[in-house]
């Protein structure tokens, strides 16, 4: 049932507006122009709603949010603004950043169905997982992989694939990567268990996958909390080869952040891994904060670009001109480069010609079991490269874009152990 809500604007009409609406949802809903009045009704009585305006005259609500964050506010909170919406979604990053609950960023002037559903209530969450039910979950043997096929721009060929962690609790269905790896990022044991956990699906996998004749790589993405340990390439080194594997068929990728948390250590770890034979990926590049240092510092082989970029080069100037020059850095540092989130021929196509190595998205292939990569590889169909864009290198023949799976066109962000 809806609670209650707080409405800041400076302009009292909008705030009104608001409160009449909020009401009629069934909400107690009461609305003020004042910030002192706002903070104070927030520390007397907190909301379980907050609609707040970015611009407030003589304030902003860049400082209303800091001063919520810094009192534990646990409203979910929804964002309103007449500003430019690249200002409007910084805000509201902003405010994620801070640890705040926030819903919806609407520009104003707001519609009222816009506002409806930014109030909508929200579905009883169920009781959190703990630690030790993933724990239980790895020694049960309910953890299994799915494949993303990593394609060549140039030919189409498959060359690598993406190993994705999924947990499958009986009776309660899948639980999202995010839940459960979160879990394992907060406990380095639960981590380290974690990672190996996905070796031995791995190791089950590769008669499967490699009766299907494939002799390509396997990407996983490693921890920070991998990283720390100093025994991990070893360690890492004689669960593979017990798989059956060399280490030459892994290609470990690694956040931007993962690899500085700890630099003097995981820079230790990394070049280890790599004088082992594992090759190294910088993953969502360009979302970090130590991007040049490390390319500088580590020797990576492959840099893949993130789907935040990926995804919007098609609307966005800035996207594309983002993802051109992490392509011209990447080529003038002799890196393959891996374009994530690819949904549609037209952003292929686009990146074909920017010179980029690999792509890998919905609009090629949806994540899938083991059993089914020979049969997609089987059928997939081929047709020349369109002539009005021609490809950069090699034959240029490409494999026609696959359904986006449910037809919605949304990708889901998965987290790549």
């Amino acid at each position: 049932m809806p609670g209650t809500l707080l409405v800041l604007d400076d302009n009292e009409q909008v705030g009104a507006f608001v409160q009449r609406l909020a009401e009629g949802m069934g909400y107690a809903a009461c609305a003020t122009t004042s910030v002192v009045d706002f903070l104070e009704r927030c520390s007397v009585s907190p909301p379980d709603e907050i609609v707040l305006d970015l611009q407030l005259g003589e304030r902003d609500g860049i400082e209303v949010l800091r001063h919520l964050a810094e009192h534990d506010c646990r409203a979910r909170i929804t964002l309103v603004s007449g500003t430019d919406g690249r200002t409007l979604e910084s805000a509201r990053q902003l405010a994620v950043d801070l640890g705040l609950n926030v819903g919806r960023a609407l520009s104003k002037p707001m519609r009222s169905a816009d506002l409806r559903a930014a109030l909508a209530p929200q579905e009883a969450a169920p009781p959190p997982l703990m630690p030790a039910d993933l724990a239980a979950g790895i020694e049960n043997a309910e953890l299994l992989l799915e494949y993303q096929p990593i394609v060549d721009c140039s030919t189409g060929i498959m060359t690598d694939m993406e190993a994705l962690v999924r947990w499958a609790r009986p009776g309660a269905g899948r639980v999202p990567p995010d839940t459960f790896v979160a879990l394992a990022e907060a406990d380095p044991d639960l981590m380290d268990r974690l990672t190996f956990a996905v070796v031995d699906c791995l190791a089950a996998d590769w008669p499967i996958i490699s009766s299907g004749g494939f002799r390509g790589r396997f990407a996983v993405n490693i921890s920070a909390q991998n990283l720390r340990r100093l025994d991990f390439p070893e360690r890492l080194d004689t669960a593979i080869r017990r798989a059956g594997l060399l280490p030459a068929n892994l290609k470990l990728e690694i956040t931007e952040t993962a690899a500085m948390s700890d630099p003097v250590v995981q820079v230790d770890v990394l070049l280890r891994l790599r004088l082992k034979g594992f090759e190294l990926a910088i993953d969502d590049f360009g979302t970090g904060y130590s991007c040049l240092s490390m390319l500088r510092r580590l020797p990576y082989s492959e840099l893949k670009i993130d789907r935040s970029f990926v995804s919007e080069m098609q609307t966005s100037q800035d996207s594309y001109v983002i993802v051109k020059a992490i392509l011209a850095l990447a080529q003038s540092m002799e890196l393959r480069t891996v374009a994530e989130g690819v949904e549609d021929r037209t952003t292929l196509d686009a990146l074909t010609r920017l010179g980029t190595t690999c792509a890998q998205g919905y609009g090629i292939s949806r994540p899938m079991p083991a059993g089914r990569l020979a049969g997609w590889e089987a059928s997939r169909s081929f047709e020349a490269y369109p002539a009005s864009s021609p490809a950069p290198r090699g034959s240029g023949r490409w494999p026609v874009a696959s359904p986006l799976g449910d037809g919605t066109g949304c990708p889901s962000r998965d987290w790549l152990y």
